[in-house]
């Protein structure tokens, strides 16, 4: 198969090219891994005038060096690359990402008995990922604490413990992500009349556009 027979089942419209980085509406929840060698392969195809086209055509034509076409190429090509090193900061830093999250929330002094504890979520537009979730009773020992992810009313099972020990948070390692409408839930069990219980998360923010 020689260049131009790739051409033509690889081809990209480069005025279309020119539009997409406005229309990014899916957060790439990827591993660094993943993302280490996607950058890769991009930075090798980028750079390749065989896999652009001029206009949409079953018979492509392919910039051609000291035209303006090639100069609208060359255009194509670095945009890919400002985004690619706006993004991805090394290879831990994911696309879209916004910034580092660390939420809580706290309730002092309930009374004995049940208590459910909400953490969440993502307001329109974001996403979250958040890396470990941890939750304690500082004050005395529950007999159960349930951890339950989702949307309002569709919560699902994540991890209990029981007996967990009073004032040492238990973590439970993610990744869990959150869009918008979930939350943790956390059912403390067994509380005694002046607890204090805690939920802490940390992750960061997805961007979604």
């Amino acid at each position: 198969m020689n260049r131009r027979d790739l051409g033509l089942l690889a081809s990209f419209d480069l005025a279309h090219m020119e539009g997409l980085s406005a229309d990014r509406s899916i957060p790439l929840l990827l591993s660094p891994r993943s993302l280490y060698v996607l950058q890769n392969l991009a930075n090798q195809d980028v750079l390749d005038p065989v896999r652009y086209d001029l206009a949409p055509s079953a018979f492509p034509q392919h910039p051609q060096e000291g035209t303006d076409d090639y100069a609208l190429f060359l255009q194509a090509a670095d945009a890919v690359g400002v985004e690619l090193s706006e993004r991805i900061a090394g290879v831990g830093t994911l696309l879209n990402y916004v910034e580092a999250i660390a939420a809580s929330t706290i309730e002092e002094n309930v009374s004995a008995g049940t208590h459910v504890l909400q953490l969440g979520g993502p307001g329109g537009g974001e996403a979250w990922v958040i890396d470990t979730l941890a939750f304690y009773n500082s004050t005395s020992q529950n007999s159960w604490v349930f951890a339950r992810l989702g949307p309002s009313g569709g919560e699902r099972y994540v991890a209990s413990v029981q007996n967990p020990a009073a004032g040492i948070p238990y973590v439970i390692k993610g990744p869990f992500h959150l869009s918008e409408g979930w939350s943790f839930l956390l059912t403390f069990l067994g509380c005694v009349a002046g607890d204090d219980l805690a939920i802490e998360a940390t992750g960061y923010i997805m961007d979604l556009v």
